[in-house]
This record gives C-alpha cells, sequence and structure tokens, in this order.
C-alpha cells in the first residue's frame, strides 16, 4: 500500500498568514499617520497644494506601479532556472509590507519565504536576496549619477558626491560578489557562493533595477511638479540618491528619515522645505497604494497555490533533491484516479473548438510524422486517455505511453491498439538515453510544479528530437473566458500552473535542444525541437 511521508517541520502549515496580517495592520497605521503629517505639511507649503491635486498623484500611482513592476522583475531575473516566474514575482509584491516594519529583516526574511513558496530552495533563495540587494543599490545610483550630470540645480557638493556614486555600478560583477559571499558565508551559513546567480542573470537584475528606479523618481518629481526641466531632473538624480541611501539604512524602516534628509539636503534651494516634505509623504502615500493594489490583484490564492505546488514536490520527491531526474507529481488539487476528465475536452459538442482541436491534431500529426515515419518508434509521456494521441499518431507508428494515473493509462490501452503502456512520472522516465527516435509530450508541461525536469527528460530519451503541444496565453484562457468557462478564475483551468508565451516555450525547449521551432496554432503552441543537448 502506498503511504505519504509525514510532512517535515518545514513543511507543515506555518503562522504566516496571522504574520501577513499584523504586518497589514502596521502598514494601514502608516498610512494613516502618513496622511495626518500630510495635511500638516500641505497647510505649510501654501503655494503647493502637493496633496491635494488628484491627478498628479494618480499619474504618479501609475508610474510607481509600473516600477514595482519592474522590480519584481529584477527580483525573478536571479531565481527564473530554480522557480515560477510568476509566483515569485507575487512573493516580491507580498514582501513588500516588511519594509514598514522596524528591525531591518522582515522584508529580507519575507522575500525569501516566498521565494520558496515559488520553488527555489533556501539557499539559493537567500544568496538572491544578496544580490539582488547589490543590483538594487547599483541601479539606484547609476540613475541617479546619470540625472545630476544633467542637474545643474543641484549643490556643487551634492552633485559631485552623487556622479561619484556611479562607482558603485561594478558591484554587479560576478567574481566581487563571490569574493563577498566567502568572507559573509563564514557567518551566516545559508549564503553560498555555489548558488550566486550566472552573470547574464545578475546583469539583468540590475538592468530592471535601474529602469524600475528611474520609474520610482519620475513618480516622486510628479508628484513635486519641479517649475522647469533642470529642477525635475534634479528632482530624479535626488530621489535615486536619497532612495538607494535609505535601502542601504537597515535599522530605518522604508528608510524613513534617511530619504527625506537627502531630498531635503539636494532640493531644498530650488523647491523649498515644505514643498520637498509634502513630496516625499505624497510620494510614501502612493507607493502604499501601487504595494496594496499588486498584492490584491497578485491574489493570496495564487500564494497558496504555489505554496502547495511546492509542497507536493517535496513530499513525493527523493532525498536527492538537486538530482535532474526527480518525480515531479501531479498539480496540486488534481484527483489520482481521473478517467473520463478528458473526454470532456475531445468530446465537445461546441462546433467552433471542434473546429480549433481539428486544425490542431492535424498540424500535430503532420510534424509527428515527420521526425517519426511509420515503423518508427514514439514515447507519448502524459499519454492520458489516448484521446489525443489517437488523433495525432501517424498510421503505423508503434507508441509507449508513459502517464502518472493508472486508470487512465488502462483507458488508453483500450482505446489504442498496440499502445505499450508505462505508468512512470515525467521527471523520472523508465526509459535509458535515446530510447526512442521521437518523444512527444501534449499538453501536461502546463500542469508541472516544474516542467524543467520534465523537459531535460524528453531531451534525454529521444535519439531525433521531440514535440510538445502547451496552451497559448493569454489568448487560451480569455477563450475558455469568453465561452463562459472558468469565469471566477479569468477563463484559466485550476489545474494550470504554468503559462507559456512563444518566448518561454523557446527558452525552455533551447535549454535542452539544439534546435527549437514553435508554431502557433492558436490557441495552442506547438514546439518543435531537435537535436537533444547531451549532458556530459
Amino acid at each position: 500500500m502506498k503511504t505519504e511521508p509525514e510532512p517535515t517541520e518545514e513543511q507543515a502549515p506555518s503562522a504566516r498568514p496571522r504574520t501577513i496580517v499584523r504586518v497589514a495592520r502596521v502598514v494601514l497605521a502608516i498610512a494613516g499617520l502618513a496622511f495626518l503629517v500630510g495635511a500638516l505639511v500641505d497647510t505649510w507649503g501654501r503655494s503647493e497644494k502637493l496633496l491635494r491635486s488628484p491627478v498628479r498623484l494618480g499619474l504618479a500611482f501609475v508610474v510607481y506601479l509600473v516600477s514595482l513592476m519592474l522590480w519584481s522583475r529584477a527580483w525573478s531575473a536571479l531565481l527564473e532556472h530554480q522557480a515560477d516566474r510568476r509566483a515569485l514575482r507575487h512573493g516580491f509584491y507580498f514582501s513588500q509590507l516588511g519594509k514598514y516594519v522596524p528591525g531591518g529583516i522582515w522584508q529580507a526574511a519575507g522575500l525569501v519565504t516566498l521565494g520558496r513558496d515559488a520553488g527555489a530552495g533556501l539557499g539559493d533563495a537567500s544568496t538572491a536576496f544578496f544580490v539582488l540587494a547589490v543590483t538594487q543599490v547599483a541601479g539606484a545610483s547609476t540613475v541617479g549619477a546619470i540625472a545630476a550630470v544633467a542637474a545643474p540645480d543641484l549643490p556643487v557638493v551634492f552633485r559631485v558626491l552623487v556622479i561619484a556614486s556611479v562607482l558603485l555600478v561594478p558591484l554587479v560583477y560576478r567574481g566581487w560578489m563571490v569574493a563577498a559571499l566567502r568572507l559573509v558565508g563564514r557567518k551566516i551559513s545559508r549564503l553560498d557562493v555555489a548558488f550566486v546567480p550566472t552573470q547574464r542573470a545578475i546583469l539583468r537584475s540590475y538592468a530592471w533595477a535601474v529602469v524600475a528606479t528611474a520609474a520610482a523618481s519620475v513618480s516622486f518629481a510628479i508628484i513635486a511638479r519641479p517649475h522647469h526641466a533642470g529642477v525635475f531632473i534634479a528632482a530624479i538624480a535626488a530621489f535615486a540618491t536619497a532612495w538607494w541611501i535609505g535601502f542601504v539604512a537597515i535599522p530605518f524602516p522604508s528608510g524613513i528619515g534617511i530619504r527625506e534628509a537627502v531630498l531635503l539636503a539636494a532640493l531644498r534651494a530650488p523647491l523649498t522645505s515644505g514643498v520637498v516634505l509634502g513630496a516625499a509623504i505624497g510620494q510614501r502615500l502612493v507607493s502604499i497604494v501601487a504595494e496594496a493594489t499588486l498584492i490584491g490583484g497578485s491574489g493570496t490564492h495564487r500564494l497558496r497555490r504555489r505554496r502547495a505546488a511546492g509542497t507536493v514536490r517535496a513530499m513525493s520527491a527523493d532525498p536527492a533533491a538537486d538530482s535532474p531526474r526527480r518525480p515531479l507529481g501531479l498539480a496540486p488539487g488534481a484527483p489520482e484516479q481521473a478517467a473520463g476528465q478528458d473526454a470532456k475536452k475531445y468530446s465537445t459538442g461546441n462546433p467552433v473548438v471542434q473546429k480549433l482541436i481539428g486544425r490542431w491534431a492535424t498540424r500535430l500529426r503532420a510534424e509527428i510524422a515527420t521526425l517519426a515515419p511509420p515503423g518508427e518508434v514514439l514515447a507519448d509521456i502524459g499519454v492520458g486517455e489516448g484521446l489525443a494521441l489517437e488523433r495525432i499518431r501517424p498510421d503505423g507508428t508503434v507508441v509507449v505511453g508513459v502517464e502518472y494515473r493508472s486508470d487512465k493509462i488502462r483507458c488508453a490501452r483500450d482505446l489504442l491498439d498496440g499502445l505499450h503502456g508505462v505508468v512512470a512520472d515525467a521527471g523520472m522516465l523508465p526509459l535509458r538515453d535515446a530510447a526512442v527516435p521521437l518523444t512527444t509530450c501534449i499538453e501536461v508541461l502546463e500542469h508541472l510544479t516544474d516542467p524543467e525536469p520534465a523537459v531535460r527528460e524528453l531531451a534525454r530519451v529521444a535519439g531525433r528530437g521531440c514535440v510538445v503541444s502547451v496552451p497559448w496565453e493569454p489568448w487560451f484562457r480569455l477563450g475558455n473566458f469568453a465561452r463562459g468557462k472558468n469565469v471566477g478564475r479569468l477563463g484559466n483551468d485550476p489545474e494550470h500552473l504554468q503559462f507559456f508565451t512563444r518566448r518561454r516555450l523557446e527558452k525552455l525547449l533551447g535549454r535542452h535542444f539544439e534546435s527549437v521551432r514553435v508554431l502557433p496554432v492558436f490557441p495552442w503552441l506547438v514546439g518543435v525541437a531537435t537535436d537533444p543537448r547531451r549532458s556530459g
């Protein structure tokens, strides 16, 4: 009888939801205090009704919202090969709550914890946060230095120091990060040079940080409403500099006090103290609302689903968790026994859907026939009940069908003559290297908690290549929504954990095959990959 391992203490449910509620209360309290102080500053700065301009605040809100999205990409760029990018970005938004709590560790702890929920290892997430901090400081100093060159309205000493801060940019060199981590790692065991991202990933994170800081600085300048372009650029330089100085001032929550002091030193002469403080408080209000908007838009159910996915993966994996071959299991909430589930899709009475399925199956059949002519063998991973394979298998082709659920493989054997059925996991195929000329994986990758090991296995057992099919997002879910399917989930299937665009599918296949073509067959993508890369 199959038994499930007991969850470890690390996997057991935690009190994190209660912690988030407490932090949310702190944020609300800070927001209320900020509104009160803002009203006083507004009265003080009579010439500038900064916090009574809904147009400027609304525009600043939109710009800052964009900056948060860009900063989240700076984070996901460091872990995109270890975890789900969408979940990493949602985790980044939630972690912003921690920066308002005194102590200086809560944002880091939240980001690392939510990074683990997205699928990254503890060492990867901890080290990635260290790298992210460096790229953010380097990105902000870059923005400040570039803007300061064109901002003569800044005080001379301040301007020289801001331009000199461009010397922080070389910190993004991976070799220096590794050297620094060797020193820090003696005190913090979770930081390890083995987990430092590639130089390319670090540079991508730095580039996103530059654009994100520029957007946040523009948000501040919009609220301040400088009287000419030179002061507008000076406001950008001042805010970027104040941001990274406040960021490294760890004991001060969100750099409160530090950022405002730097802004006053830089902009008091051209804008007056009242205007600078009013703009600073207005920008903080805008940032809080933008963060709350993205947190609400992310949806806690998505994080819970990602967390459940990580738990399922951890409970089903063998002790060699870092091994390329490991069981992936089912999507969280998917039934172990689901015979008859596929028939609902392929036997629909909707003539439009039937037309699209027919067109899709014809294209798949043609691509498969090119790589596996009649008489050759192909392995179909995730064969299900065989309803898709029945439509796409070329005549005379011998098929080995691999399926995780035994009841589905029985249905496939009953439907297809000569099918060699195997019950196995997509992450650990029971086939030798280059065992078959062609592998296929039809409508499977979007259900996996981590598609990378599955594609690696597809390449390992294929002698010639593979053909895969996945829903083309966002068109697939929009099509579902338009016909009233999964309306409460905006058209997304409850078991779809991955969302593929042409670029993402091409990158995924390209890591394991030399040649990749991604063909749009609305609303699906068909990936044709040949010449598997052989490790070792």
